[in-house]
C-alpha cells in the first residue's frame, strides 16, 4: 500500500479543486519529495470540506498539521490522508507573521484540535473557531513562540536559572588517590 505523495495525484486534486472551490488554490508545487498545494487562507475550510466531502477524493484523515516559519511569514502545513483511495495530500496556507490567524479545522477532522493548540503554543497561531485555544507544551504564563525564528530564550523563567553552558570546562581529576 502506497502513501507517498505523487505529483499527478497531486495535479489530479487541483482538478477537481478548481471547479469545486474556485479561487481556493495560490499554486501547485511539483518538487518530487513533497508535491502540495499552497491554498488561500480565506477558503481553507472550504477547500478541506470540499476534500473530506467529494466522494472522489475522501480525505477522510489529517494526519499532520504543523507550523512553519519561514521569515517574512509564516505558514501551517497540512498533511490529508483518503484510507480508501489510498493517497496523500500536502497543502501549505501562508499568513503574516505580524496577524497569523486562520480558520481552524478541528470541526472537519478532529485530530486538528492537538495539532492547532501545539502550532498556537509555539509559533502564535489563533485557529478563529477553534474550541479550547490554549497552550499545549508550555506554562499558560510563558512570554513568546520558541518555534519562532526570532524567538529568545528567557535568562529566567519561574525563578530558575535558563542559562547553559554549552562548553562546560573539564574537571580537573585527582591523580593522587
Amino acid at each position: 500500500m502506497k502513501y507517498k505523495p505523487d505529483p499527478t495525484e497531486v495535479e489530479e486534486v487541483q482538478r477537481w479543486l478548481f471547479s469545486g472551490v474556485p479561487g481556493g488554490i495560490v499554486e501547485m508545487h511539483r518538487e518530487p519529495y513533497s508535491p502540495h498545494l499552497v491554498i488561500h487562507a480565506e477558503k481553507i475550510r472550504e477547500v478541506c470540506l470540499f476534500l473530506r466531502d467529494k466522494p472522489e477524493l475522501r480525505f477522510d484523515y489529517l494526519t499532520h498539521q504543523s507550523g512553519l516559519d519561514l521569515g517574512e511569514k509564516l505558514a501551517v502545513v497540512y498533511r490529508v490522508l483518503s484510507l480508501g483511495r489510498k493517497r496523500t495530500l500536502a497543502m501549505r496556507v501562508y499568513v503574516p507573521r505580524e496577524k497569523p490567524v486562520i480558520d481552524t479545522v478541528s470541526d472537519i477532522w478532529p485530530s486538528a484540535g492537538w495539532f492547532e493548540r501545539e502550532a498556537f503554543d509555539m509559533f502564535g497561531f489563533h485557529f478563529t473557531g477553534h474550541p479550547d485555544l490554549r497552550r499545549l507544551l508550555l506554562p499558560e504564563d510563558w512570554e513568546g513562540f520558541p518555534l519562532r525564528k526570532d524567538y529568545v530564550d528567557p535568562m529566567r523563567y519561574g525563578g530558575i536559572d535558563n542559562r547553559r553552558t554549552y562548553w562546560p570546562e573539564e574537571e580537573k581529576v585527582d591523580e593522587t588517590t
